[in-house]
């Protein structure tokens, strides 16, 4: 009855006709004002603890809030049948109190959700609420925003205006709007959200409001962009590798190939025709009971599948492939059979070509055994522990053994107890070198003992093991050869010796010399009882030496050192050392060989030289003092000059000036006098600017050219387009120099070049070559040139090649050049022709960084 019913209230003769309709509303407030109004009146009239008084009561109650009421009355008769009502619509309020407290409960976790941007906006699109979360994307604060057209919001900055009305407006007809994009937020980054725009409509239909929510999915579209980058490469991998990837649906029986599968086989994308059936007829037919049998296995006992087995190409051809899967089942327990399958072609061409020679091994090897047996040289394989395992028959006729004892005899046993050490030390050699050569003597069977070079290299035998093997060649031949050898060269003066490459310089000869320079016998060395290192200084570079002599020998040049000795008794002596290399066929060095000198009196003398060299830089420095002494005296002669130079200038110029009293010839003779004191003041200020050229020029630094010459151009200007001169020039490069010096230097050859040339206009070229640290720039013009006569006295002082009648000038431009290039460290020089021209080069120190 709740919301529709009607009621006729009756108390003392009172009657009141009470109304609920439905639509009015559900609340306190309803009912405060229909019931509580109907009631109101009758109050005032009805007895305490009167069924109307519990009902004015129960509706107080609802009125408050209260939802659980209960009216104790009769439901008999009109008060009851309104209590009744009463009670039916507390029960509906009730429930419509729990409905609204469960959505605002939903409305808050949906608001607090620190993973989900919320806002609700009104339909005309104005923002009513945003949660606390959308705040940490903006530098906003809540109430700036609330109230503003949603779209104006910091949220929006980087959305389109349109995009979002467009949002609004489809929201407003009940349609759930999905969205997605991006804010750029400063320090970072870019964020990408996603979400709904979703409306909020009344009982009637009509939106109220529309709540819009929003996931921050960046890292999502971080980690799809990784997984596509992820397919692309693995599809350039498997492109690259000859690769393709299968998969069997065992309930449908369909099977998907790859495309770069099918390019391996050189279809077209899509030609494979996805079945078993297709399957195996491309499998060549030797080979599908194979391929079947370990499909089965791997379906029946779900082991992983692997096997190799040829495939029939588009061109006819057939080619290995290796394949490899497993079973996987999806949650439905769907089965099917993915993997990879790679072409082996080559590695199986590889792998019969590999049996292939080691057929052909097993044929040379016995060829081998008849080689190494025909050869004079002993032949020898030994294990790490010292025992012979292959020999030729060589060894068994030099020594006299047998190759029964042979096989059962230790290698140190060939040698005498003496030269058994060498031979332990040329074993190790070969085991942390790879390689080693040595010279010893054979002990044979009858005590004899024959000169035998050995060469031997580390190998790998068939199990893995290391074992050492070479060759032994006799050389008593050249040992009596160096013995005579030594006799030759004993009258020498110092020593001569041959010794290997290695650490230390094993000697292997050394002549009866060494004694007469260090004090130690020449066989203690051959033994190595005495190493090079005994006899070098306590303060010599050994890492010097070994550098110097490698690097000779790798360049194939000959090496000199001169260092100093330890004689055996003590005493320090200078040697000079010089060497070459001995190489072999195959470029590497068998030995050095060379002559070492005592050069202590010769080094004694050079010490001498030395203190004179040193006196001379003394002497030098003094007379350096001595010429920035006259230096300054001629700037300062030169200045003082000036002053008298100045005050006669100006008293002609006064007589000058008087027109009365003077005759004609007194007039010239005056002028005479002015100019001779205009060109003595020109020749002083040149004699100045030339003796501050050292002493007042400014510290050498990075200096761009291109400017300097920029700024001399400007101050010749009025003298270039006088003479329409022509003039080009290169990029000039950045050098270390004086700025000033340079400007005048330029200033000085250009002022030339249009001074001397000639009747036409000038051409004037500057062109500039890197040449090692320098720079060469080069001044050309086509004037009238200078004859080679007077060439070499251009840059001298006061030096002129004309008259003043021709050529006004000092004769000081060209000596201020020379001495301004000669303070950059550089020399400047001239090419000239008469009427040909003139070319100035000079050098400049280039910059560091230039």
């Amino acid at each position: 009855m709740a919301f529709g019913w009607v009621a006729a209230l009756a108390a003392d003769g009172v009657s009141l006709d009470v109304r609920v309709t439905p639509g009015i509303g559900s609340g306190p407030a309803v009912l405060n004002a229909v019931l509580l109004s109907a009631l109101v009146g009758l109050v005032a009239r009805v007895d305490s603890g009167s069924p109307l008084d519990r009902l004015t009561e129960a509706v107080d109650r609802l009125t408050a809030g209260e939802y659980d009421v209960d009216v104790p009355t009769d439901r008999t008769g009109e008060v009851g049948q309104l209590a009744e009502a009463v009670e039916e619509l507390a029960d509906e309020l009730q429930h419509r109190e729990r409905e609204r407290h469960r959505s605002e409960q939903w409305f808050e976790a949906v608001f607090d959700d620190p993973n989900m941007l919320v806002a609700l906006i009104d339909p005309d699109g104005t923002l009513r609420h945003v949660n606390e979360t959308a705040f940490e994307y903006v530098d906003a604060d809540r109430e700036t925003v609330l109230g503003d057209p949603f779209p104006e919001t910091p949220w929006w900055k980087d959305t389109p205006t349109e995009a979002l009305e467009r949002w609004i407006d489809r929201a407003i007809t009940g349609e759930y709007v999905g969205y997605e994009a991006h804010l750029d937020v400063p320090d970072a980054g870019r964020f990408w959200v996603e979400g709904t725009f979703r409306p909020v409509v009344d009982e009637t239909g009509a939106v109220v409001s529309i709540v819009v929510s929003a996931r921050d999915v960046t890292e999502r579209r971080r980690r799809e962009r990784e997984l596509r980058e992820t397919k692309r490469r693995l599809a350039l991998a498997l492109e690259g590798s000859n690769t393709g990837v299968w998969e069997w649906d065992l309930a449908s029986d369909e099977v998907t190939w790859s495309e770069s599968l099918e390019r391996l086989l050189g279809l077209e994308p899509g030609a494979f025709e996805g079945t078993i059936q297709a399957v195996e007829r491309y499998v060549h037919p030797d080979d599908w009971p194979r391929v079947e049998s370990a499909v089965e296995r791997t379906v029946a006992h779900s082991e992983p599948y692997k096997t190799e087995f040829s495939l029939r190409h588009a061109d006819g051809g057939w080619i290995w492939v290796e394949a490899r899967g497993r079973l996987i089942a999806d949650e439905g327990g769907d089965r099917r059979m993915i993997g990879i399958l790679s072409d082996v072609t080559e590695r199986k061409m590889r792998e019969r070509e590999a049996r292939e020679r080691e057929r052909q091994l097993q044929r040379y090897k016995a060829y081998t055994d008849d080689v190494l047996d025909a050869i004079d040289d002993v032949f020898y394989v030994i294990d790490a522990e010292g025992f012979l395992q292959r020999w030729n028959r060589s060894l068994a006729d030099v020594t006299g053994y047998s190759d029964a004892e042979i096989a059962e005899m230790h290698a140190l046993e060939f040698f005498d107890e003496a030269e058994q050490p060498h031979i332990v030390a040329a074993i190790e050699e070969v085991l942390e070198t790879g390689d080693a050569r040595v010279e010893s003597a054979v002990l044979t069977a009858d005590g004899e003992q024959i000169p035998y070079e050995f060469v031997a290299v580390a190998l790998e035998d068939l199990d893995g093991e290391t074992v050492l093997t070479g060759i032994g060649r006799d050389i008593s031949e050249r040992v009596e050869k160096a013995r005579q050898l030594s006799r030759l060269i004993s009258n020498i003066p110092g020593l001569v010796y041959r010794v290997d490459n290695a650490p230390g310089w094993p000697t292997t000869f050394v002549s009866e010399g060494v004694a007469d320079i260090t004090g130690y016998d020449s066989a203690a060395l051959e033994r190595g009882e005495v190493s090079w290192h005994d006899i070098y200084a306590a303060d010599v570079d050994w890492d010097w030496i070994w550098e110097t002599v490698q690097t000779a020998l790798e360049r194939r040049e000959p090496f000199q050192l001169i260092y100093p000795i330890q004689t055996a008794d003590g005493e320090r002596r200078w040697v000079s050392e010089q060497g070459r290399g001995v190489y072999a066929a195959d470029g590497s060095v068998e030995t050095i060989e060379g002559v070492i000198i005592d050069v202590t009196d010769q080094r004694e003398y050079e010490q001498e030289l030395e203190e004179t060299r040193r006196l001379l830089e003394r002497t030098i420095t003094r007379l350096e003092a001595s010429n920035e002494r006259l230096e300054d005296f001629a700037y300062a002669a030169s200045h003082d000059l000036q002053e008298p130079l100045r005050m006669v200038s100006s008293f002609l110029r006064l007589i000058e000036d008087r027109e009365d009293g003077l005759s004609e010839e007194s007039r010239e003779f005056l002028a005479f006098a002015v100019d001779g004191a205009e060109r003595m003041r020109e020749m002083i200020e040149s004699l100045l600017a030339y003796s501050r050229i050292e002493t007042r020029g400014e510290p050498l630094e990075p200096v761009d050219l291109d400017a300097v010459f920029a700024d001399v151009c400007d101050d010749l200007h009025f003298q270039l387009e006088e003479s329409e001169a022509h003039l080009t020039a290169d990029s000039l490069p950045v050098v270390e120099g004086d700025g000033n010096q340079l400007r005048q230097l330029f200033q000085n050859l250009l002022s030339n070049a249009v001074k001397y040339s000639g009747e036409v206009p000038p051409q004037i070229e500057v062109e500039t070559e890197r040449v090692g640290d320098e720079w060469l720039i080069t001044v050309s013009d086509d004037g009238i040139g200078i004859d080679s006569g007077s060439q070499d006295r251009i840059f001298d002082v006061f030096e002129r090649l004309h008259t003043r009648e021709e050529f006004e000038g000092t004769g000081i431009g060209l000596a201020l050049c020379e001495r301004i290039v000669e303070r950059h460290g550089g020399e400047i020089e001239v090419d000239s022709e008469p009427g040909q021209g003139t070319t100035f080069s000079f050098t400049l120190p280039a910059a560091a960084d230039s």
